[in-house]
Order: C-alpha cells, then structure tokens, then sequence
C-alpha cells in the first residue's frame, strides 16, 4: 500500500522528468559548431565538431545558443548569385559570441589559437559571393544588424577576418558599410554589439563607411585592424552618423576616401582610446586621417602620421576633435589640445607598413593610464601585454622592451666608523654623491660596481644622495636617484 509520501515522491518525479523535455536538454548544450567541412544539416544540432554545420547563419539562430564555434575557412552570406543575393548578409544575436579562428578540435575557448595583429584569424567573412575576385557583384553588407534586433553589448564579433564587402547600390542604407551595417532609430531601439580581434580589409562603399556604417548606433571596437578599405564619399573606414562608438586599441593603415580616410563623424562623438592612423588619405583634402561635420571624437593616447599633415583633421559646421596624451606631425591643426600632447616631425613608427612604434619613439611611456577607454583592456593589438615599464605607451602597440637606464641597487651609510661611510652599489655611465647642502664629493672610490665615499666630507648628520646617470640606447640620459640618512656627527 502506497503512503501519502510516497505517492507526493512519484509526483514529484514525474513533474521533475516532465520538466527536463528534450528542448531543455537542447537548451543546456549553448555552444554551436561550424565548419567548412560540416555535413549536418541541421544547425540546431551541430553540437559538437563532428556534428558541425556550414549553416553559419543557423547555428547564430538555434534556439538557446549562447556561443557559435567557427572553424577556419571562408564564410559568405549566400551561395546564390545574382542581383537579389546581394543583399542577403549575417546578423549578429543578442546573448550570442560568434568566436572565430579554431583549428576544428578545440575543447575549450581558452584552446583557440592567438589571434593578434602577425596572427589574423584563420576565418574569414567574405562578401565575394559572385565572380571570384570581381567586387561588382559582392555583397552590399557582410553583415547587417537592422535595427528590430536592438542589439546590446552581448552580441560580440571575435576574431574573423571580414573582406570583400562592396555596398554600392545608392540607397541611403545600402552605400554604406561594405563589412559591418549597424543601423538604430527612435525611441528604445539601439545597436551596441562588441567586435572584437577582427580584421577589415579591401572593403568599399560607393557612399559612407567603406568597412563600418553606424546608424544611431555604438559598437565596441577592441583590438580591430581596418586597412586599405575606402568610401566613394566619406569614412574610408568607419562612418558615424548620430553614433558615439568605443574604439579602443585598433589600427587603421592605408584607408581612403573623398573626405575622412579613416573616419567620418557626422554629428557624433566617438571616443577613441590608445588607436593609431597612419598613411590614410582624402582625395579631397578633407581630413586625410578624419572628418568631422558637427561632431566632437574624443582621442586619448593616439598616435597619428602621415595622413596628410595639416589636413589630417577637417572640421566643417561647429566641430572639433578633442585630443590628448596623443602624439603626431608638428603640422596637423584643427584640433583642441589637452594634456599630454607630443608632436613629431619623423615618423614613429618602425616603418612605412608598421603602426608597431620605434625602439626611441617618444609615444614610448607616454599616454595615461587613466583613459577609461583602458577599463578591463590587458593586451593591445598584437596580443603583447597592454602596459609595460609602468606606463602605457600611445597608439596601439605597447613597446614590450622596456627602455635601458641606470639603476642602483643599494645605498648604505656605515655609522660604526668616523667618518661615515657610504657605499652604494650602481650601474651606469656616471655616479655623484651629494650631501643636503649640494656639495659634490671628489673622494668616490669605485672597485668592482661598488661606490663609496669617505674621509673629510662625511662628519655631519644629513641626507646624502647617489645619482647614477646611463645615456640610453636612444641617446637619452637617465638619472636615477637614491638617498640615505646619517644621524651621527663626527668631531
């Protein structure tokens, strides 16, 4: 005879197994597996490497899936052509990281390979749909966030290389973004997604924004690379219209446009933190690195050359490009200039095709640590550690050899002895003691990197100083200081 309890157990068991359905099994299984070789048709089950799918697209869908998986190889929106499959791209989801760059038998995230500015990413978003190597008949956006998808920062783009979007078709939204169309309007729609280890390169726009188009809308660009996209009219680069975007730790090299090589900021606001320019052009001389049409960026820890000297910046209808902790040619103008501005007449840079800095450039320990465009960021573009010798450098790429200067390792006073002894172990070009009082003592005995003074001079109490001085490899000279108090007089 079943008790009360026991029969109250079975229900309960039975609600239990009623509640773990098969679609809350499914739902428990967040990651999604895509790869070029993939034979399952069904992206909803594509759980695993060896169940992996080519559907890209399908497995951003799957109900419940919280990362997507991608393999290298060559992704494109469609594999249909013609006219109409231009305009068919990917979209982003929000809760939903779009990883790229596995080898194919990764158990773990932390498994996948580096993905840096000498290391792209071995998956690409191509939108050379058509012809192969023709751009007439390539995608209008590689993809396209429309604004009913209201994305937020958990939609996140990581490591893809994204090349070959052409948008070109003369309407407003469809001239712009070649690689990425971010679009928001009105009240309580917005598009935020994070775009992280991505590399936009040979993207073109007839109109704005040959790799980015942001509508009313605010990505967060990390560690991102554009180079030599363009734009028939601005933002060769990245177009902003009424968008203030996060750029933090990006490169952008060889850009083009008729106004704005790199950027163009219409009545936006972008904050822009530790990014270099160089070599970006306007054919119109109307801002070879940016232009800005009632819009005010914000850079902070930027290094700019060679993108036109004093046509770097273009500003038209009350606009202006707040800069600081920022290096750049002695010529550009049309800039507010804050702290912490550096101007140069060489390049930077350790060559023409490099944003790594030189061995002696003066970006080198210059930027502020404090920009909040740092919060939570620990590498920079090359996957190298983000600050290195105690202060962050300007520009994308941290110096990861700290520059050489003196040092002393220790300064003793031996008060046994009248006189007083001091003694102070140092490396470097030259050494001088000094008492309170700036007196230079004569009598410094050097044996083996130990200097001490002693005799006449040391009788008083008082603080007595070593400076060790080594001239750098940059022909700099570096003093480093070290004190000790003697409390005994001697008669």
């Amino acid at each position: 005879m079943k008790t009360f309890s026991s029969i109250s157990l079975l229900i309960a068991t039975a609600l239990l197994v009623a509640l773990v359905s098969p679609a809350t099994i499914l739902a428990q299984t967040t990651t999604r597996y895509v790869s070029t070789t993939g034979t399952n048709t069904d992206p909803t089950s594509a759980t695993s490497w060896a169940t992996s799918t080519t559907n890209l697209q399908g497995a951003i869908d799957a109900l419940g899936v919280t990362e997507v998986w991608v393999a290298a190889g060559v992704y494109k929106p469609t594999t249909t052509t013609g006219p109409n499959s231009r305009t068919i791209s990917f979209s982003m989801k929000n809760g939903v990281a779009i990883y790229g760059g596995f080898v194919g038998s990764e158990t773990a995230l932390s498994g996948r390979p580096a993905i840096n500015l000498t290391t792209p990413s071995g998956s690409t978003l191509s939108g050379d749909i058509g012809t192969p190597n023709s751009t007439t008949d390539n995608s209008i956006h590689i993809i396209s966030n429309p604004f009913n998808l209201s994305l937020t920062n958990t939609a996140i783009l990581d490591g893809f290389v994204l090349t070959g979007g052409r948008a070109d078709r003369g309407l407003i939204s469809q001239d712009g973004g070649g690689a990425i169309y971010n679009e928001s309007r009105g009240s309580g729609q917005f598009c935020r997604p994070t775009i992280r280890n991505c590399f936009f390169q040979n993207n073109s726009a007839s109109g704005f924004g040959g790799a980015i188009f942001n509508e009313y809308s605010s990505p967060h660009l990390i560690n991102c690379f554009f180079q030599n996209n363009s734009a028939g009219d601005e933002g060769g680069a990245i177009f902003n219209n009424y968008s203030n975007p996060h750029i933090t730790n990006c490169a952008f090299q060889s850009n083009s446009a008729l106004g704005g090589g790199a950027m163009s900021n219409d009545g936006s606001s972008p904050h822009i933190t530790n990014c270099s320019f160089q070599s970006n052009s306007s054919s119109n001389y109307e801002g070879g690195a940016m232009f800005n049409f009632n819009g005010t960026p914000h850079l902070t820890n930027c290094v700019l050359f060679g993108n036109g000297g004093n046509n770097t910046f273009y500003n038209e209808f009350i606009s202006t490009v707040s800069i600081s902790y920022s290096l750049f040619d002695d010529s550009v103008t049309d800039y507010s200039s804050g702290p912490g501005n550096l101007t140069v007449t060489a390049s930077p840079f350790a060559s023409p095709g490099s944003v790594a800095l030189s061995p002696c450039s003066p970006a080198i320990n210059a930027g502020t640590n404090s920009a909040t465009g740092l919060v939570g960021i620990s590498t920079d573009l090359a996957g190298n550690l983000r600050i290195v010798d105690g202060r962050v450098d300007m520009g994308a790429l941290e110096y990861q050899t700290p520059i050489s200067g003196a040092s002393l390792l220790s300064l003793q006073a031996n008060e046994s002895t009248c006189p007083v002894r001091l003694v102070g172990r140092a490396t470097g070009t030259s050494f001088v003691f000094t008492n309170t009082q700036g007196y230079v003592f004569s009598n410094v005995y050097h044996v083996g990197g130990t200097y001490d003074v002693s005799g006449l001079g040391v009788k008083q109490p008082g603080v007595y100083t070593l400076t060790a001085t080594y001239t750098n490899e940059c022909g700099s000279s570096v003093p480093v200081r070290q004190t000790v108090t003697v409390s005994r007089s001697c008669p």
